[in-house]
This record gives structure tokens, sequence and C-alpha cells, in this order.
């Protein structure tokens, strides 16, 4: 039962995780990447497959193989999210002077892959730690890793869910309101990137 009760823990923290600051940063620039809704939805969700993906990976090295992963490590990926939104916002204010914006369906899950795949890169070290400490066993720790994955999943499928309707639904979804809309997550990416990236190579050094 204290099992369940975890595994029901694990759940709810992957789901609330999905909404932490730069996830969602993220998420918004791809929410004017494209105006289909759909397309919108599953790319929330390949979000979270690509951070549930990393996670297990990071999980499975240290479990199995014992691979010990230093706190700089992290740090270093840690920078690699500030550097990404960086990259995420310039890239889209650059197309938007170019006046492009829609983005062939299949990049925009592509990329959405892979910024969970970052994502998950820098946030494996506490839930892995956290599955270890928990549980006792190899499959216990796998059942909660593949939870906190799909609480994420669930979580980001929400969030993609609307911000899908309230930018490209409710909205006027003018040109120039995407435009204005685009720029400001974009703005808000670099600005949140530069805050990241410069606050854990900070305290690496």
């Amino acid at each position: 039962m204290n099992f369940v009760y975890l595994y029901i823990v694990a759940l709810f923290l992957g789901f609330t995780h999905s909404f932490e600051i730069d996830h969602l940063a993220a998420v918004s620039n791809l929410m004017f990447r494209n105006k289909k809704q759909s397309i919108l939805i599953k790319s929330g969700i390949l979000w979270g497959v690509g951070h549930t993906t990393s996670i297990l990976v990071i999980g499975l090295l240290t479990v199995i193989l014992t691979v010990q992963i230093n706190d700089s490590i992290y740090r270093y990926l840690e920078s690699g999210v500030g550097l990404m939104l960086i990259i995420l916002g310039i890239s889209k204010i650059t197309k938007l002077f170019k006046k492009t914006t829609d983005e062939v369906d299949s990049h925009t899950h592509h990329l959405a892959y892979k910024i969970g795949i970052v994502h998950g890169l820098a946030g494996s070290g506490s839930v892995v730690a956290l599955s270890v400490t928990a549980t006792h066993s190899f499959v216990q720790g796998l059942v909660y890793l593949l939870l906190f994955g799909l609480g994420s999943i669930v979580g980001m499928f929400l969030v993609s869910y609307l911000f899908s309707y309230l930018f490209h639904k409710k909205a006027s979804n003018t040109m120039r309101w995407l435009r204005v809309g685009a720029f400001v997550s974009s703005f808000l990416c670099v600005f949140l990137g530069g805050y990241i990236l410069y606050n854990n190579l900070l305290q690496i050094t």
C-alpha cells in the first residue's frame, strides 16, 4: 500500500513538473510555430515523451551501470537549457523579421521532442535520486520513473492544449496577433535562458 501511495506521488510530481517556468517558456515558443491546434497538442505530448526518455536513460545508467554523475555535470546540462531557450527565442524572432510563421509539421514535432530531451537531461538528477531513495528495488524504481514520465506527459498535454486554445482559438488568430505573441514569447525565452545560463555557469565557477 505504501508503494501505491508512492506511485501516486510520482504521477503528481511528474504532472506538476511540467509547469516549471522554463518548460512553459519553451512550449509557449512552440505554440507560435504552427497554427494547427492538433499539431501543437501533439508537440506538447512529444515534449513529455522526450523528457521521459532522458530520465529513463539517466536512471538506467545510474542504477544498472552504477554510473556516478557529478553535480557539476547537471549544472552544465542546466546551462544547456538556458542556451537552448536563447536559441529558440532568437530563431523565432529571426523568422518573424523574414515574415515566416508556420513551420513544417514534422519539424515542429522533432523540435518538441528534442526540447523535451534537453529538459529531461537537466532535471534527471533530482528525479533519479528521489526514485533511488524512495524505492527498494530496480523494478520499483523503474516503475517510479515511468509514472513520473507519464505524469509529465499528461501535464504537458494539458499545457499545450490550454496554450493552443488560448493563442489560436480564443484570440482573433490574425497575423498581427500571432506575430506579437510570438515576439513576446521569444523575448521571454531569451531573457529566461540568459538568466538560467548565467546563474548555472556562475555556480560552476
